[in-house]
């Protein structure tokens, strides 16, 4: 059943409903949480059509509505997701950014009604030019802090992808990235000479190292603090896709100096003149390279403009999110504020709130600095500061907020959880997953094991290595099985912790071709311990559960990609199905989380939990009510077809 299909229907109805003044079934707040869903739907192109069709006329609607108060509580502004809807990359786009997007706007589309009271009451008795020209400037400066809180979100996003991809082959999307840095810088600075794509191993890039790549990356984020650089970003890049080595001066300069050295009168001359030029020359592009380069150009694009999408758009006379600390106009009374991002003018009475559970003061110091606490540490901030520096970190405990400031208003941010707990853990799953693989009996944990002693200094003792030492493995307990396997790999991170890279690389290779194993599981193991040391996965912020077709009241669709799904957990079951099992998660007498699953055993959740199901396996972890599951296809890679697994006893 094609339950996408059903809901893009079921929206058109609702829309329909209330276009003609009628009350949708479910009511309007059902009407916000459908097209929440339907934003951070990965759905196909027909569907994303109708969809895109009639949110503008919603859209529409809530224009000629734009005076009532209860039209702005029930639909958010025109995203950006929205307006580039007819762009490719707006169809490819994953369901990261459209769910990041969703989660946004839903927050602002309950928090406007309510936060316009405590505007209004703060500029109440002023002239209307004066509120007005408030108002402008605050939201300008709400503006500009969602962009400095959207670039913080593109670095780190394009950290992440850029330290995985330093063991790209070759590189290529790491060149294409340098070549773009370096045009779109130049053409702002009105430099018309293209800089080409470095040619694979160029020793004066250094593309392999870690900190001369994270450079790269932060240059090329403060070109897209502008629209200006945005802009030119795209342009540049659509140069480098169409000839990612244009022809320079200096090209065409050697190849007047190699005619002239025609001329020389005697053949060893020509020679000799001829090799000393050509030393000179930078070394030249492999001819297979362009269209590897194009492709990864084209990647690139795809990304960099699923990032724009959810770039904030500026809204004239409505703030993105607005929340004013005189809450109720109580000044004697410490305000209290749980919103996900919250928004300060310092200059405003009292001084103090209380947001979530810390505690928030602020007073000026000098003449344009400010001194906030949050929590219990005290930041000086600092308006001179370029925009890039206007940005810091306060973590308490598990939780983390960033601060964004310009002028004297200040952006609170409280980022999902999901991803500083949850994505160590997701990393540390799947790597987990492939040390419990049973093919080629258990290849692949035999072949930590034997990474774990050569990476100690010892001699492989390959008779405790060799097949016939797995079976103890396969009559195990499936609980003692993941016990001993996470033992394994807590070991086997510690080892190439203390060594490089490249030597870790070198290890597994070795062992595989002791064990005579293929060399695609060394590589596969190389790259899932890399990412637990180097590169936690993003894990996506908790999804609000709600009643689809097909299923009963409170589940949902597991879908079987491999991405990991978060949930915030409450006193109900959780009940999923994927591929027409069904998943239940709830918590016992004891309140720890029970994982039950029909034909298998009940299991107990702590932290991290792999379950083989036969044709696919199930990743589950958890931090307190917080989880995620992921239903990964077997096998785990796609280079090594091994039979199916069993599912568990």
């Amino acid at each position: 059943m094609n339950h996408w299909a059903e809901l893009v229907e079921l929206y058109e109805y609702k829309v329909a409903d209330v276009i003609a003044g009628r009350m949708p079934r479910g009511g309007r707040h059902a009407l916000t949480e459908l097209r929440t869903e339907l934003l951070g739907a990965d759905l196909n192109t027909p569907l994303l059509r109708r969809l895109i069709q009639t949110d503008r006329q919603f859209r529409q609607w809530r224009k000629a509505q734009s005076g009532s108060q209860e039209a702005a509580a029930v639909a958010p502004e025109a995203s950006a997701w929205e307006k580039q809807a007819g762009l490719p990359a707006a169809i490819e786009a994953g369901p990261e950014v459209a769910t990041h997007q969703a989660a946004t706007h839903e927050v602002t589309a309950q928090a406007v009604q309510a936060v316009s009271v405590q505007v209004q009451a703060s500029i109440a008795g002023k002239p209307d030019r004066e509120a007005l020209a408030q108002a402008g400037e605050r939201n300008a400066a709400d503006y500009q802090l969602h962009v400095l809180a959207w670039n913080q979100a593109v670095r780190q996003r394009l950290g992440r992808m850029t330290r995985d991809l330093r063991y790209e082959p070759q590189r290529p999307t790491l060149r294409v990235l340098y070549a773009l840095s370096e045009n779109t810088e130049r053409a702002l600075r009105g430099v018309t000479e293209r800089f080409a794509v470095p040619v694979a191993n160029d020793p004066l890039v250094s593309l392999g190292d870690k900190q001369v790549v994270a450079n790269i990356t932060s240059s090329f984020c403060d070109l897209l603090l502008t629209e200006q650089g945005r802009q030119q970003a795209l342009r540049s890049l659509t140069e480098i896709q169409h000839n990612p080595f244009p022809s320079a001066g200096h090209e065409a300069a050697l190849r007047d100096q190699l005619s002239a050295a025609q001329r020389e009168p005697t053949a060893h001359a020509r020679e000799q003149l001829r090799a000393a030029l050509l030393a000179q020359r930078p070394q030249a592009p492999e001819p297979h390279e362009r269209p590897v380069l194009r492709e990864a150009a084209i990647q690139l694009r795809r990304l960099i403009e699923q990032l724009f999408v959810s770039l904030p758009l500026p809204v004239p006379g409505t703030p993105l999110f607005v929340a004013d600390p005189l809450l109720k106009g109580q000044t004697d009374t410490l305000a209290e504020v749980s919103v996900p991002q919250l928004l300060l003018d310092l200059r405003t009475q009292p001084q103090q709130l209380r947001w979530y559970s810390w505690l928030v003061r602020w007073r000026r110091v000098g003449t344009g600095d400010w001194q906030l606490q949050v929590g219990r540490q005290v930041l000086t901030l600092r308006p001179g500061l370029p925009p890039t520096e206007r940005f810091a970190t306060v973590t308490e405990g598990p939780y983390t907020a960033e601060v964004f400031y310009d002028g004297h208003y200040v952006l609170l941010s409280r980022p999902s959880q999901s991803a500083a707990v949850l994505g160590p853990l997701a990393t540390q799953a799947r790597a987990l997953r492939l040390l419990l693989d049973p093919a080629s009996a258990y290849g692949n944990l035999r072949l930590a094991r034997a990474a774990a002693q050569d990476l100690r200094g010892s001699a492989l003792n390959l008779a405790a290595l060799a097949p016939e030492s797995a079976e103890r493995f396969s009559q195990a307990a499936p609980d003692d099985l993941q016990k001993f396997a996470r033992q394994g790999l807590h070991t086997l991170r510690e080892r190439i912790a203390q060594t490089t890279p490249q030597a870790a690389s070198e290890s597994l290779e070795r062992c595989a071709e002791a064990l005579g194993l293929p060399q695609a599981r060394a590589e596969a193991l190389n790259d899932a311990l890399m990412r637990v040391l180097d590169l936690p996965e993003a894990v996506m912020s908790p999804a609000p559960v709600r009643d689809l077709p097909g299923l009963s009241a409170g589940s949902r669709l597991l879908r079987p990609n491999g991405q990991f799904q978060s949930f915030e957990l409450g006193d109900e079951p959780l009940t999923l199905g994927v591929r027409g099992r069904t998943i239940t998660l709830r918590w016992d007498y004891k309140r720890d989380l029970i994982l039950l699953i029909p034909g298998l055993p009940n299991a107990l959740l702590e932290d991290l939990l792999v379950v083989p199901l036969g044709d696919l396996d199930l990743l589950l972890i958890r931090h307190g009510s917080l989880v995620a599951l992921a239903a990964a296809p077997y096998p785990p890679e796609p280079d090594m077809p091994q039979p199916r697994r069993p599912e568990r006893a």
